[in-house]
This record gives C-alpha cells, structure tokens and sequence, in this order.
C-alpha cells in the first residue's frame, strides 16, 4: 500500500512539474534509427532478458541548464540503467553515477544517471542510455529537476517470458497429478 501511496504522489508531483524534460523509450535496441515513445503507466511490457532503450527529452525547448537526475525508484521489480551504448548530444553530459547517500536522498536504486545540461539550446533527445530487464514487477523510472521535483515518470512492467509461464504450468500439473496417485 505504501508503493502505491508513493507511486500516486509522485505522478501527481510529475503532472505539476513544469520543466519539459520526459522519458522516452524505444525497444529497437541496436538500431540506428529507433522509434521513441511514451507509454500510459504499465502499459509497456517487456520480458526477462529484454532490453529497452531509455532516453530523456526536451519536447518543449525551455529546459533549464543543470544538474537532472534519471533513476529507478527503490523496492520495486529488478532492473538496472547502464552506460552501455549511452548518447549524449549537444550541451548535455550524462554517466552512471555511484552515490548511495544521493540514491537514497531521491529514493532511487544505486546506479543512477546523472545529466549536467550546460547548454539551453539542446536539440529534442538529450541523452539514452540501456535499461535491463532482470525479472518480473513493475519499474517506475523517474527524472528529478535540480530542484528535486519529479518531471517525469514511466512505468515498465516486466513479465514472465510464455516459455517461462509454460513451463511453470506444466510443473503444477505434474504436481496435481502425483498427488492425486498417492
């Protein structure tokens, strides 16, 4: 009940926010021109293993220069951000950053990004960086302005691969049936 509470008051801060920086998410991993989206709250679903990219956008060109921090909120499903493949452009420098007193500060999970923006004019996508899938449940990501207020919020919602499920039911069948035979 806590996360849900936590969860509800940071997408109401998100929709108060007032900067312009959103997550954006491709599952085009590899390639060199992927289609970015953005996602209703647990509407993108992906697998075990699966890779997403994450990126952090300017849509309305008026983001401030400053220190901007995009993280996974803690005690949620298994997942990590790394620096594989990263992109900054222009006036924007990002790196995975190792401060477990500032993770805690933000209520994120330790390796978290860190983007200094240095310059007003920065194109559309600022930087992106990789997300793991390592199991199942839901992983809010979240952007904090310098200020700390949240920006803005995407949920990934992690799920069994159908050859996991499968397996697993065939497990509980097996299961059924031994028991019935003692």
């Amino acid at each position: 009940m806590k996360r849900v509470l936590l969860l509800m008051i940071l997408l109401s801060l998100a929709f108060t926010a007032n900067a312009g920086l959103v997550i954006q998410v491709s599952k085009d991993v590899g390639s060199l021109f992927p289609i970015w989206g953005e996602y209703p709250d647990s509407k993108l679903t992906i697998y075990p293993s699966d890779e997403l990219w994450i990126a952090v956008a300017d849509t309305t060109g008026d983001v401030a220069p400053g220190a901007y921090v995009l993280g996974m909120e803690s005690g949620f499903g298994p997942g990590s951000l790394s620096a594989d493949g990263m992109v900054t452009y222009a006036g924007v420098t990002a790196e995975v950053t190792d401060n477990q007193v500032l993770a805690d500060e933000y209520g994120i999970e330790n390796g978290f990004i860190t983007m200094t923006i240095t310059d007003a004019q920065t194109p559309l996508l600022l930087a992106k960086s990789l997300f793991h899938c390592e199991g199942e449940g839901d992983v809010p990501l979240v952007i904090y302005n310098p200020d700390g207020t949240v920006a803005d919020t995407q949920v990934i919602h992690q799920i069994p691969e159908p050859a996991t499920l499968a397996l697993l039911s065939l497990g509980g069948l097996a299961l059924g049936f031994k028991r019935k035979r003692v």
